[in-house]
């Protein structure tokens, strides 16, 4: 129990660094590449992968969202949640946050079930007329 919390931990962590380091120089759908690697890693399983994914992304997508809103003291935000018709900036933050979760989530996920896929164990090839299934 306590090596898959670590292994858990270690995920969101290494998915949050390197998502945030990947998208200054790669393009933004690195948010995808980088947890489906480490969800085929170091996978705790289907819901596990998804939420060590969005926690990852999310946190980093939501760290990076409202860092720039309080710079440029929430000019930009403001304008774009008036677009969206959101009452509060803050809305459009945790939006950005849980989108770049559902993003890294889902990139987690299928890492998982690439791994499960070329993992599988292969069924013997059974001959009918030797007996029974």
């Amino acid at each position: 129990m306590v090596g898959t919390s670590i292994k858990v931990v270690f995920s969101i962590l290494l998915m949050g660094v390197l998502s945030y380091y990947g998208e200054q120089f790669f393009p933004w759908w690195i948010i995808v590449v980088v947890p489906a690697f480490i969800g085929a890693l170091f996978s705790p399983g289907a819901l596990g992968s998804f939420i060590c994914g969005f926690l990852g992304v999310g946190s980093v997508w939501f760290g990076m969202a409202w860092f720039n809103h309080h710079q440029y003291e929430g000019l930009l935000s403001g304008k774009v949640s008036e677009l969206l018709s959101l009452s509060n900036p803050m809305y459009l933050i945790l939006l950005t946050g849980a989108l770049g979760g559902l993003v890294g989530g889902l990139g987690a996920l299928s890492g998982h079930s690439l791994r499960s896929f070329f993992l599988r164990k292969k069924r013997r090839n059974r001959n009918p007329l030797e007996g029974s299934w």
